[in-house]
């Protein structure tokens, strides 16, 4: 007499049950990191967004008065349509935290270093972008 197969009957579903639950959580889990990626990689682009805005905002002083721009740790504020040094870090926007950085390389050329920091979920994070100004006008 031969056997039935019944046993296999019972062992299938619970087989293909678990490989489905293992799928699924692996295209959940891709899903959510695909998420918090995109978002950690939209606040690195506003960082260097930031940063290279700080630049520009020194070259625009620099352009206007070379001696404006003066050795030390500062931070940025836009007043009446014109860029000036303000406290030592300012916020561009909700979250990030921006400090411009000259130090001198001669008397008619400085090095400018504008970074930006944000906190997530992992830790603190910064976007640093250099370059070095002279002063152009005799």
């Amino acid at each position: 007499m031969a056997q039935s197969p019944r046993g296999f009957s019972v062992l299938e579903p619970l087989f293909a049950g678990s490989l489905l639950a293992i799928v699924a959580l692996g295209v959940v889990s891709a899903i959510t990191y695909t998420g918090e990626l995109r978002v950690s990689q939209q606040q690195a682009t506003s960082a260097v967004l930031f940063a290279e805005e700080g630049l520009a905002a020194v070259r625009s002083m620099r352009d206007a008065n070379f001696s404006s721009v003066t050795i030390g740790t500062h931070g940025l504020t836009d007043s009446g349509g014109s860029w000036a040094f303000a406290g030592t870090s300012d916020t561009p926007a909700e979250g990030f935290v921006r400090t411009v950085t000259v130090a001198s390389i001669s008397s008619t050329s400085k090095e400018i270093e504008s970074s930006v920091a944000w906190s997530d979920d992992v830790g603190t994070s910064t976007r640093s972008l250099t370059t070095r100004l002279t002063n152009w006008r005799p």
